[in-house]
């Protein structure tokens, strides 16, 4: 999906919307792993081990990218409908 959207920009045809269906879809896959990462950590530590999955920097980590696939499906919402949700 990147190495089109960079295509579609070498063109000179990339819309905000093909990048925000590339952004939005990047973005929610990341979580996704990260997510998994940290579930496969905490179902795998120790019992010695005294982080929890919780607390770890993993799990912080996913929440970094809070807000961005949000703003991509408002951007896409308004490419298909006409409608604006930003005021």
């Amino acid at each position: 999906m990147v190495t089109r959207m960079a295509k579609l920009y070498e063109e000179g045809k990339l819309t905000d919307a093909h990048a925000s269906v590339a952004k939005a879809f990047c973005t929610a896959k990341c979580r996704e792993t990260v997510a998994w990462r940290v579930r496969s950590a905490a179902a795998t530590a120790s019992p010695s081990n005294t982080v929890s999955a919780a607390s770890s920097p993993t799990r912080k980590l996913s929440n970094t990218y809070e807000g961005t696939y949000q703003m991509q499906n408002l951007i896409i919402g308004q490419r298909i409908t006409g409608f604006s949700a930003f005021l």
